[in-house]
């Protein structure tokens, strides 16, 4: 029959070795802080780069502006570096209110009716062609409007011998711009009557030149081919 014994651990040998634990652990957080100390050392020592945003009020109110500028600290060359960025903000835009906006009024407006813009295209037309026929100066422009346009001259008129001519004599013997009176008709126009003292012009034909025509009667229609082509109508003082 065997018999076993069991035997109790030494007391001391226990604490010896519960100490030895307790150092090594020790050993261990006192490592473990150094080199955590070293590594906040070294990343403290490396410059940083910090974005600041702000917003700045610009003179231009049209745009948002974007800037970028280092602010560099006045410490030593290698201090952190601040890039600020400006941004306009929404208030400092200028939006005009709809009152101050200047809007032309209705009234204001040259509107002309498709007939007037049709009336001043046909004239344009021949105008530019510089001939107009006594069709297109009766459809062309009205009584009164030619009325209007006429110029009374200094001379009294004459009746003593009345002499007709018609307007495209007045195109046929004279040249664009030209004065015509009394006296260039009869210096000018070879079967015009010597004797004449009192004119009266006729709208026959087609009107080629822009004459000053000073007469003592018109017929409208003749009157109106004149002042179509720019010419002036001319008309002496009755007694």
């Amino acid at each position: 029959m065997m018999s076993v014994m069991l035997l109790a651990p030494d007391p001391a040998y226990l604490l010896a070795a519960l100490g030895a634990v307790a150092v090594l652990i020790a050993v261990l957080v006192i490592a473990d802080f150094g080199h955590s100390c070293r590594k906040f050392k070294r990343d403290a020592s490396v410059p940083r780069k910090n974005l600041t945003i702000r917003w700045v009020r610009t003179e231009q109110s049209d745009s948002v502006s974007i800037e970028a500028e280092p602010l560099v600290s006045a410490v030593t060359e290698e201090a952190e570096q601040e890039t600020a960025v400006s941004l306009v903000p929404p208030a400092a835009l200028a939006v005009k209110a709809p009152a101050e906006l200047a809007v032309m009024p209705p009234a204001a407006l040259a509107v002309k009716a498709p007939a007037e813009l049709a009336v001043m295209q046909e004239r344009r037309d021949f105008a530019a062609e510089h001939r107009v026929s006594v069709a297109e100066a009766a459809e062309m422009m009205a009584d009164e409007e030619a009325e209007a346009q006429m110029e009374r001259s200094g001379r009294m008129a004459d009746k003593t011998r009345t002499a007709i001519v018609n307007i495209d004599t007045l195109s046929d013997y004279f040249e664009d711009g030209e004065y015509v009176d009394i006296d260039a008709m009869k210096a000018r126009i070879p079967f015009f009557d010597k004797r004449a003292t009192y004119v009266k012009v006729l709208a026959r034909g087609i009107l080629t030149k822009t004459l000053e025509v000073e007469a003592d009667v018109y017929s409208m229609e003749a009157a109106k081919m004149i002042l179509l082509l720019g010419g002036k109508v001319i008309v002496t003082i009755k007694e």
